[in-house]
């Protein structure tokens, strides 16, 4: 494939690895908690959503970046104005029972920082097994078993993401794309920008050889 993305080739083979794993075992689609660290713009998050495409799972992202609280993951008590479900219960209740649960945390690293509410500790309930079996919502006040859903995070610089966190994530480190690997990611973009908008070929011609080596 002209658009293969060589610089996840690391995430592709523990991926591959995982879904042997599944399949040896006759167990559903499981994966543990994965954090893809590396520069920005390179493709992080498009991957996972991607990759939950090709799996057919049921993708739910959202940016860490603009979290004020552990509510966007695990709700607010109705008893507060505007309280809530979480994403995380939200998304659940959505998903199709034929399809695996898939959450995409953006930007792990700018969850950080002086806030009176951090993500933290809701997202160490979701990567422990045993918190896991029984994350509790705040608004809906019940113990859910989130266990089977996947769970995958991006980050642009590892030592700016809590530890605990990281010591419960299997950790992959993506590199940049090279000038030669550069034209086969552009004819990727490309090609997923006008899956979107189907109507962007009836004006511009597929991209050439010299535009994309440009």
């Amino acid at each position: 494939d002209d658009a293969k993305p060589y610089h996840f080739e690391s995430v592709c083979r523990w991926v591959a690895d995982q879904l042997r794993l599944c399949a040896i075992t006759k167990r559903p689609l499981r994966m543990p908690p994965t954090l893809l660290v590396g520069p920005p713009g390179i493709g992080k998050t498009m991957f996972c959503i991607q990759l939950a495409d090709a799996l057919d799972a049921s993708v739910c992202l959202r940016s860490l970046a603009e979290a004020s609280a552990s509510f966007l993951i695990a709700g607010a008590s109705t008893q507060w104005a505007g309280g809530k479900p979480g994403a995380v219960a939200e998304h659940l209740s959505r998903c199709p029972v034929d399809r695996a649960p898939w959450f995409v945390f953006d930007e792990l690293d700018k969850a950080t920082g002086d806030r009176a509410f951090p993500v933290g500790p809701a997202l160490l309930g979701l990567l422990e097994p045993y918190t896991a079996k029984r994350f509790r919502d705040e608004a809906l006040e019940i113990e859910m078993d989130v266990s089977p859903a996947c769970f995958w995070f991006t980050a642009n610089e590892l030592d700016r993401v809590r530890p605990e966190l990281v010591s419960r994530m299997h950790v992959i480190h993506v590199r940049a794309p090279t000038a030669f690997e550069m034209p086969a990611v552009v004819a990727s973009v490309d090609a997923q920008l006008r899956k979107e908008r189907p109507e962007l070929t009836k004006v511009f011609a597929p991209l050439d050889t010299a535009v994309l080596l440009h």
